[in-house]
């Protein structure tokens, strides 16, 4: 084939129709915003605080030039008020800049900036007093060049002006714990732009409030209409070493050899073993105030704490802190349901106790009545007594607790008939009686799990309640409590 026979047309043709990756991308962001609908906000009343709202999210991936994005969508409601119709009059600037204007949510609640992943709003939303914005992330590595930043800004610029979506969008770029977001917001023919300077270092003459104003003023200008300009403040103190003031409980002392039922071993210990709290911070605010009423240079100041109008207090607690009251229930629960039988904690103990008579002489197992006579049981009581008494001071002296007519110099009777009429009925819950014998009981299984040896402490005095529980029955003896 010769160079005649060939046709410039087809040599040289350019398919100028097939859209390019950024062209892909723009039309993508723009297809998310119609899905979202947009172009038309749910508008509430201005006065409602950002402490009042409920915040929601909704992403979407999407890439540009084999680079993974996510575009989030992030809203408020508020429950209990109804949407408002969007004024249309002339002169007035968007939703989002009347926003940013608005001086009723410069400083959010504590409640907002303590509350958890999914009602914590964004910074965005702290920052700029936000109620709904955009935010394209990337998914693999932060962005750190200028020119790619401008490009995806100038992308979303576009996409805004095709949807009619006066909604701000932002840019996340360089490291995730910078917290740095470029962005723009545009309608009703004005362009707000977002952005932001991250510094090492706070430069002196931006530490007070001086330095700021100059800045303030710099950016939008001197002039007549600059003056004078609204200040809101606050400042924040927190108390981090608490090496004076540190608090922590310690469960109830036991003396093996001298063991008695003190005040603190009647009840569930209480408190935590370590510092509960972690931080105790203070916020002094001053809510709006002309620049000409106060002064804050590095010479004087007139921003002291005890002449802010508003104070706020925040506790962050320590991260799982080990407590005894937890604790003790804890184990308490984890060995209710326990499966194992008293013979199978106790072994040979069990057995020994509940032994019917003398194996050296096997034919008295055969002779003697089944019914034990009271003479026997009454023998064989007092010499278990007297023998645990020796051996075991501490679960006698818990015995001594429960049944305190078993101790002539008993320390702890249970409370009047009368009393204890009168304690239960006051209280308002689903229980037994304060002070009574099942109230006793719990306690002192508590404590025999948390301190006197498990499970096996705990059914060596469940099976010394039950043997006198059984002799109080043979002998027709009133249980106390």
């Amino acid at each position: 084939m010769s160079t005649d026979d060939v046709d410039e047309t087809d040599l040289y043709h350019v398919d100028f129709t097939t859209a390019s990756e950024w062209e892909v991308f723009i039309a993508r962001v723009e297809e998310i915003m119609q899905e979202w609908k947009l172009f038309s906000r749910t508008l509430f009343p201005p006065k409602l605080k950002l402490s009042t709202a409920q915040w929601h999210s909704r992403s979407q991936e999407l890439l540009f030039a084999d680079f993974e994005f996510s575009i989030t969508h992030h809203y408020a409601t508020f429950p209990g008020s109804e949407p408002i119709v969007p004024d249309e009059g002339k002169g007035r600037l968007s939703e989002s800049l009347e926003e940013i204007m608005s001086s009723d949510n410069d400083f959010p609640p504590l409640e907002i900036l303590q509350g958890g992943a999914d009602t914590r709003p964004h910074v965005l939303a702290r920052w700029y007093g936000l109620r709904e914005f955009l935010v394209l992330t990337p998914l693999k590595g932060p962005i750190t060049q200028e020119s790619k930043i401008k490009v995806l800004l100038s992308s979303l610029c576009i996409a805004v002006n095709g949807t009619n979506c006066e909604i701000p969008v932002f840019v996340r770029s360089l490291e995730t714990w910078q917290h740095f977001y470029v962005g723009i917001c545009e309608g009703k023919g004005v362009r707000a732009e977002f952005e932001m300077v991250h510094l090492k270092k706070v430069p002196p003459q931006c530490k007070y409030l001086t330095g700021l104003l100059s800045v303030f003023k710099s950016k939008v200008g001197n002039g007549p209409t600059v003056e004078p300009v609204t200040v809101a403040a606050r400042f924040t103190y927190t108390l981090q070493d608490w090496s004076i003031f540190s608090y922590s409980a310690h469960p109830p002392a036991l003396d093996q050899e001298n063991f008695e039922m003190t005040a603190e071993l009647c009840q569930l210990p209480f408190g935590s073993m370590c510092e509960p709290i972690q931080t105790l911070t203070l916020h002094t605010c001053w809510p709006e105030i002309l620049e000409s009423v106060v002064v804050d240079s590095e010479t004087y100041s007139d921003f002291e704490p005890l002449d802010a109008p508003i104070w706020a207090l925040s506790v962050c607690p320590s991260d799982n802190p080990v407590c005894l009251l937890s604790d003790y229930l804890t184990e308490f629960v984890f060995h209710a349901s326990s499966n194992l039988s008293a013979e199978e904690l106790l072994g040979d103990l069990a057995v020994k106790d509940y032994g019917a008579g003398d194996m050296s002489q096997p034919l008295n197992l055969l002779t003697e009545s089944r019914l034990p006579s009271l003479t026997g049981l009454l023998t064989s009581r007092s010499f278990r007594k007297r023998n645990k008494e020796e051996q075991l001071p501490v679960l006698m002296r818990i015995i001594y607790y429960l049944f305190p007519d078993s101790d002539s110099d008993s320390k702890h009777p249970y409370p009047l008939e009368g009393e204890a009429e009168k304690s239960f009925s006051q209280q308002r819950m689903k229980t037994c009686a304060v002070d009574s014998l099942v109230w006793r009981l719990s306690i002192m299984m508590a404590h025999a799990l948390h301190m006197l040896g498990g499970a096996k402490a705990a059914a060596h005095l469940w099976h010394e309640f039950c043997q006198e529980l059984q002799f109080r029955w043979m002998t027709s003896t009133i249980i106390p409590g």
